[in-house]
């Protein structure tokens, strides 16, 4: 069986222009080539897959090259940079540092420098993972790349820079490498395909540009997998299959299930995801996400925030627009609960079936706050254009009977569609915006004097039904008082204080039965008197204490004739 290199090294770059998304560090280093102001001591951070240590052998190259471009670009013909393809460069050295940690390999490493280098004018040490090493490895390591020789360059890559010491960083000339973007990312995939006469749809290629998260040689290691399955023509369903991820038409699917209140067919959605092998974990991620992206491309401008193409991203801009606000983030509320209860749930199915009956159920919720009946939007137009009044044709003059003689018929009723004119939709809209204010509305009234004794013989009946017997004694020992229309309750103990505060959401409801309408009510904790210091007695001033208190002990003391010592 041939051998075939993978994407990620047949494609590697070995040109400053040919990498992909880091302009600001190729441009630097190739000026810094071209005008001879270079540092022996750099520091390549960045997420993995970015092309660190890419950058790293392109510019050791470069450093050797014996025919430089005016450009900083390395000829690529010259014996050090041929040999360097080879991989039989003698003075370019890699050293994994998460596998030579100890402070014995950065002696090695060290005692190697002080010989000059055999053909070139540099020796380039590559250390990669460099925040593997140990603080005695990098303490050893110090005086080396403070004061390294005039023919040594250090090349440090590392993805987590904060673990580095920071006399370390100090002495390095640091570059930031980024994450690549969704577009770059299949741009480069398209140019593969291109290469290797793959026929690829630019939707697949998305997908795989953003299970790549930022990572170039994490995209080419998802591109050779799916082209094992799929061969030279590389479709959408066939990523879908092969990475285990659900389409985003499945979450759009859900999503107008959900808007519609329909709960059959959510549960029957789910069961089928489940069914295919998908985890619950990442259908409500996947949700979560989904309905993000709904808010943002309600907002002129933000479109590149979103990571879909195609008829995905043309799907979501219109599903987007029949989306009220309030749903999605009430939604994301419900699912960032429930996200945090599949960690430590025995039952995640029925965590996640019960978070979808929940979001099913807001449109039903917020039709409740606002017209008092829990009809659903589609529900409520069936329901208008059933009572609409049959239109009546007009008579016309030419209509006979079957017979051709005698008087015309009678006129035909002609029963036609509703539809919704601009005024409707108007007040649709003008609905839509308000309804979180409308739900907040309170009838409020100044409090009387007559209100008091009615509103605390309904509260504490509601408080005995409900079993709160200590807050019903707290109110009976409450001192009442009505100041400038305000009913100000003052309870003894922080302990009422807190319980009165959280029962407040009933104590609304009991104004709004018993007075039919809410005053402002207020709960006030009394300032507890100061405590006196606790005077400690002798045993003679006690004894006398308790006999001037208790006449029968003093009796007892006379007759028996007892002294207080």
């Amino acid at each position: 069986m041939a051998n075939s290199a993978v994407s990620a090294r047949k494609y590697r770059p070995d040109t400053f222009g040919s990498v992909l998304g880091q302009q600001h560090i190729t441009k630097t280093l190739k000026n810094a080539l071209a005008t001879g102001h270079l540092g022996q001591t750099f520091l390549f951070c960045g997420p993995r897959g970015v092309g660190k240590t890419t950058c790293a052998r392109i510019l050791a190259k470069a450093l050797n090259c014996t025919n430089l471009q005016p450009d900083g670009e390395p000829c690529g013909t010259c014996e050090n940079c041929q040999t360097f393809a080879a991989g039989n460069a003698f003075n370019i050295h890699e050293l994994d540092a998460a596998s030579n940690n100890s402070v014995d390999d950065i002696r090695a490493l060290t005692d190697q420098v002080r010989f000059p280098p055999q053909t070139g004018k540099f020796k380039v040490y590559i250390i990669d993972e460099v925040h593997m090493l140990s603080n005695s490895a990098f303490n050893a390591f110090l005086k080396t790349l403070e004061e390294p020789p005039s023919y040594a360059v250090f090349i440090l890559a590392t993805t987590e820079k904060h673990k580095i010491l920071p006399t370390i960083l100090s002495r390095c000339q640091i570059f930031d490498f980024h994450r690549l973007g969704i577009a770059e990312i299949v741009e480069q995939l398209q140019e593969i395909c291109e290469a290797e006469g793959i026929k690829a749809e630019e939707e697949a290629l998305g997908i795989i540009a953003r299970r790549a998260d930022g990572a170039m040689r994490d995209a080419l290691s998802i591109f050779d997998r799916i082209v094992s399955f799929s061969g030279k023509s590389l479709s959408k369903e066939d990523v879908l299959d092969t990475l285990n991820i659900l389409d985003d038409q499945i979450y759009i699917r859900l999503t107008d299930y959900l808007l519609e209140g329909d709960l059959a067919q959510t549960l029957i959605l789910l069961d089928e995801v489940l069914m295919q092998g998908h985890d619950l974990g990442m259908l409500l991620e996947g949700l979560a996400g989904h309905i993000r992206n709904l808010l943002v491309a309600r907002q002129p401008g933000l479109g590149r925030l979103i990571s879909l193409t195609g008829k995905s991203l043309r799907a979501l801009e219109e599903q987007a627009q029949r989306t009220p606000l309030s749903f999605s983030a009430s939604a994301l509320n419900i699912l960032g609960e429930t996200e945090a209860q599949l960690k430590t749930g025995r039952n995640p199915r029925l965590f996640c079936e019960l978070s979808l009956m929940k979001i099913a159920l807001l449109p039903q919720a917020v039709n409740l706050a606002v017209s008092g009946t829990a009809t659903l939007p589609h529900q409520a137009e069936a329901q208008k254009k059933k009572a609409e009044p049959a239109e009546i044709a007009p008579p016309s003059d030419k209509v006979t009977n079957q017979s051709g003689e005698g008087p015309a018929a009678p006129p035909i009723a002609r029963v036609t569609r509703g539809s919704s004119t601009l005024d409707d939709l108007k007040a649709s809209v003008k609905r839509e915006e308000t309804i979180a204010a409308e739900a907040r509305q309170i009838q409020t009234q100044p409090a009387t004097q007559d209100m008091i004794p009615q509103l605390l013989a309904a509260y504490k009946e509601s408080l005995s039904q409900r079993g709160k017997i200590i807050l019903v004694g707290s109110l009976q020992e409450a001192d009442i008082q009505l100041v400038n229309g305000c009913i100000e309750v003052h309870v003894n103990g922080s302990v009422a204080f807190s319980g009165f505060n959280e029962d407040k959401p009933t104590l609304a409801d009991v104004m709004e039965q018993a007075l039919n309408c809410q005053p402002e009510l207020r709960f006030i904790q009394r300032e507890q008197p100061p405590e006196t210091a606790k005077k400690f007695l002798t045993q003679r001033e006690y004894v006398k204490e308790m006999a001037n208190a208790n006449p029968a002990i003093h009796k007892l003391m006379t007759a028996f004739g007892l002294d207080a010592d």
